[in-house]
């Protein structure tokens, strides 16, 4: 029987028209790639490559043997990418959905922690708002939903992880110096950016209502879709955006933060399926855990396990 890596050599050979060439693609010495070739014909009985000509061409036989050379190769790429399906399918599948508004600063720590604690969970990550994890959810597309907002919503639970404290983007230009706590009335004049913004429940509803609260109306409202492009705009001096304190770092060189006088926050909360979770799920949460209590903050798997227990599953 023929190795598989002759067959590789030869079609490479057969492709290039060329001893020389084939020797460069595959990285060997030219001598050496010849003498496989010839290893072939010798075992085989039959002459595949005339080289009386240059570039050399194939023989009839030559041409058959390529032909089936090839349908092997392309059968044993079939059978490996088959056999790496199955067994992907057999590994426990956590695919997560990320709200664009950011969890920046935490989230490539999480990442690295859970792929290296669960490394035989088959990890995936999707960027979605509020609304597409939900549907998400629904569908099975993916198991846990990480966003900054409250959700009602039939079939899913919503566990709220921590507050995050909320401050102001403004321009370098902005009058208050920037250790001054920044008071939310004094606000009226300024145009708000706003980011991920779509009707019912998402983060810019969530900074809405903290100026509802407070009776303040700002001047005027831009709508973008990233965090990122509301803090160019605030750099650009477009206006005045809130943003979660993690969005920090990726703040622009022209733009400052400014703590808030007035209690704001929002929430950090995981979206489930409202069923017992899967043991990928639980590893998530002993991640989760791990992490928080690394971090300082309080460990929110009491949050958890409130609703449930280790017997659930």
């Amino acid at each position: 029987m023929i190795e598989l890596r002759k067959l590789r050599y030869f079609v490479t050979v057969a492709d290039e028209r060329s001893f020389s060439g084939a020797s460069k693609r595959l990285n060997i010495a030219q001598p050496p790639l010849s003498r496989q070739i010839r290893e072939i014909e010798d075992e085989i009985g039959v002459c595949l490559i005339d080289r009386s000509s240059r570039p050399f061409s194939l023989t009839p036989a030559g041409q058959l043997f390529y032909e089936q050379a090839v349908q092997i190769i392309h059968g044993n790429e079939r059978l490996k990418a088959t056999m790496e399906d199955f067994i992907q399918s057999r590994r426990p599948r956590l695919a997560l959905g990320v709200a664009p508004s950011g969890f920046h600063l935490r989230l490539p720590h999480f990442i690295r922690h859970f792929r290296r604690a669960s490394p035989d969970v088959a990890f995936s990550i999707h960027e979605m708002d509020t609304a597409e994890q939900i549907a998400a959810l629904m569908d099975g597309r993916i198991n846990v939903g990480f966003d900054r907002t409250i959700v009602v919503e039939d079939d899913i639970r919503c566990l709220v992880l921590r507050d995050e404290q909320l401050v102001l983007a403004a321009p370098v230009t902005y009058r208050p110096a920037v250790s001054e706590p920044i008071d939310i009335h004094t606000l009226t004049e300024e145009t708000l950016i706003l980011y991920s913004r779509k009707t019912g429940q998402s983060y810019a509803e969530t900074v809405l209502n903290l100026f509802r609260r407070h009776g303040v109306t700002p001047r005027s409202q831009i709508t973008v879709q990233e965090v990122t492009t509301a803090l160019s705009l605030v750099a650009a001096n477009m206006g005045i955006s809130i943003v979660p304190i993690s969005a920090r770092t990726i703040g622009h060189p022209e733009t400052q933060f400014h703590t808030i006088k007035q209690h704001a926050t929002c929430p950090v909360t995981m979206l489930i399926r409202d069923e017992p979770p899967s043991p990928a799920i639980r590893k998530l949460f002993v991640s989760l855990e791990e992490l928080y209590t690394e971090w300082g903050f309080p460990p929110p798997v009491s949050k958890i396990d409130n609703n449930y227990r280790p017997d659930d599953t």
